[in-house]
Parts: C-alpha cells; structure tokens; sequence
C-alpha cells in the first residue's frame, strides 16, 4: 500500500464539521419538529450494538468487508460499484446564501479529497442537493418533468420510488461507460436515434454507441467482455445524483452534521439508509436500526476509508473483486492511521468549537 495512504486519511479527518458549528442549526422559518435521531420503529431493537473498531488485522478486514458488503449499492445494470469518473458540479437550493454556500464547499472539499474534479461557475449541475420544507410536493414535481432524475427503474416502480420517506434521501442516475472510451468498441449494436442516451449519428442503423450511456431498463444493455471471470469491460459512473433534505426533519442538527450526510450520499450510494454496521457511519445519524448508539459527529473513520477506497478500485472489475480490493484498503488504511493523534485533533476542534 502506498505510503501516501495515511496522511491522505489523517486530512481526511480534519473534514469534520467543526468549522460549521458557529453557524448552529439550518436556518429555516419554522421551529424544530423533529429530533434528529427518530424512534426506532415497532420491533427494532431500542439500543444497537456499540461499533467498536477491532486493532487485530483479521477481525478489522472481517469489519471491513462487512461495512462494504452491506453499506454498498451495486448499479442494476452492471452490478458493479459506481462512482464520479467526470467533474462534478454542485448546486445547492433551499438555503440562505451563507449557509448553501457551506454545504456545497463541503461536498466539493470531499469530491477534491477523494480526487474528483470539481467544476467552476456556471456548469451545468449533476450534483443537485435540494432543502425543503415540503420534499414530497418537489419530488412529485420531479417525476413529473424530469422523471429521469429518479435514475434507474421499471414502469411499475414509478410512484413508489418518488416517495419522500427519510429525512435525507438520495435518487443515483448512472450509466455505463465502455472500455474503450468513446471508442465503443465494447458497447452492443443499437438502433441511432440521436437520443440523450446514444452517441450514435442520427439515421445510423447497426452502429455501435459510444461513450457513456445512461442506464434504462427500456433501452438494450451494452454488452461487454462476459466471458471474463474478472473484468466487465465495462464500468458504472455516476451521471447525476439529487439529494433531497427535509428541513423540518433535520433542525435538531448541526450545519456541518448535514453537509457531511449530503456529502457522503453525493460521492457514494448506500444500500439502505436505514442499516448499522460493525463501523460506524455518518449514515447512522439517521438510521432505524442505529437507535440507541451515539450518533457520530460527521464523517468516520470508516466512512473516509471506504471513500478513500471506491475512488481507487478498478471501475471494470467484478463486483466481489471490487467488494475485497476496498475491504483490504479500507483495512490497511485503518491500521495505518495513528489513532491517538486523530483523536487528539477532534478534541482539539471540539474545544475549539466549544469556545467560540
């Protein structure tokens, strides 16, 4: 493992969001309804395991491997893990000036840490982190004039999965990107159309697409080399994601609490917001199944690690292949990381924060 690998991590841990504190809850104009960790539902235990981060290499890559095999999405296209290939740009809706500005300098600052290019003014936004006080009514505007921001789904999943149902909520639009660029030498034939999804000139029938093409259950998949045990050929990308925050249900929270929630959704997609892991999580903050553990203060250890891992990993590799080269990343970086100083370092931010 490169030997830049820990003090990328040790910066890593300084992104927590104690220079966010001064600024206090998100503004709104209503009064705070909800607290910010909700009741576990009927029958989910009241107090979760304590995520206790093991010393010995063995249990710590049990750990790991079980973070990344329960916290990840795989894409339904390829079964891969996605994440950012182009720049992104961030736009954030909903807030004072001040405070959107905090939020989306906090998701770039974790896009430029894990080596994602963030793109200056006036880009076209595929990051689109929205604050509401009434999400559902959004979200219902969304699927009615842009329904592909949504992402991935069949007909029939529509009006289930425009539904608003957590205080912070993400919709992954990807697609799938050959190996050969824009080539297209691994993509399948498809009828041109000249449509969003397809590269192909206009009027070209039989010819291969070319760069990315945006996953759609409607559309034929692209094809690549099947018949490795280890490679797709292929590689699931980000292409848009839409985050959407419920302020009544996040006033109890702190600015920099929330700006680390949206950036962990904007740089990876989580299986369920509603798990508890071996290792602790900023996800937790809201999770069901996390009642009961002490909440964390923003991004982890963990939750740095596996980011540090995702935008390491060969894109064309098989999911399992990409599920053990994070896991054993995510493991060596954490044995790695001097402990003791980093927590000497949030205590340092904590006072400081407490000061002012």
């Amino acid at each position: 493992m490169p030997r830049r690998i820990a003090p990328v991590l040790l910066a890593f841990a300084a992104w927590l969001p104690a220079t966010f504190v001064a600024s206090g809850a998100l503004a709104t104009q209503e009064p705070p309804k909800v607290v910010m960790k909700p009741a576990a539902p009927e029958g989910t235990p009241t107090v979760a395991p304590p995520a206790v981060e093991a010393t010995e290499p063995v249990e710590l890559k049990r750990q790991t491997y079980s973070f990344v095999d329960t916290f990840s999405a795989a894409t339904p296209r390829l079964g891969q893990y996605a994440r950012w290939t182009n720049p992104v740009c961030v736009t954030v809706q909903g807030l004072p000036p001040d405070q959107a500005a905090q939020i989306k300098a906090r998701v770039e600052e974790v896009a430029k840490g894990v080596g994602v290019r963030v793109q200056g003014k006036g880009c076209g936004p595929n990051i689109e982190v929205k604050f509401s006080a009434q999400p559902q009514g959004f979200l219902d505007q969304v699927a009615a004039t842009h329904e592909d921001m949504l992402g991935y789904w069949h007909r029939r999943d529509r009006d289930t999965l425009k539904v608003v149902s957590r205080p912070i909520q993400a919709w992954y639009r990807t697609a799938t990107l050959g190996a050969g660029g824009t080539s297209g030498s691994a993509f399948a034939f498809v009828d041109g159309g000249g449509g969003a999804a397809s590269a192909v000139p206009e009027g070209t029938v039989g010819a291969q697409a070319t760069g990315e093409i945006i996953d759609d259950p409607d559309e034929r998949a692209p094809t690549g080399c099947g018949n490795s045990r280890f490679s797709s050929c292929l590689k699931s990308v980000f292409d848009h994601v839409l985050i959407m925050v419920d302020t009544n249900a996040v006033q109890a929270a702190p600015a920099g609490l929330v700006a680390d929630y949206v950036a962990m959704l904007a740089m990876a997609q989580p299986q369920s917001l509603d798990g508890c892991n071996a290792l602790k999580s900023v996800i937790d903050i809201y999770a069901r199944g996390c009642a009961g553990r002490e909440p964390p203060d923003g991004l982890t250890r963990a939750d740095v690690a596996f980011l540090t891992a995702l935008y390491k990993i060969d894109l064309e590799a098989k999911k399992l292949s990409q599920e053990t080269d994070i896991s054993n990343r995510m493991s060596d970086m954490l044995l790695k990381a001097n402990a003791s100083d980093r927590l000497a370092t949030w205590g340092r931010a904590s006072k400081t924060s407490a000061a002012k």
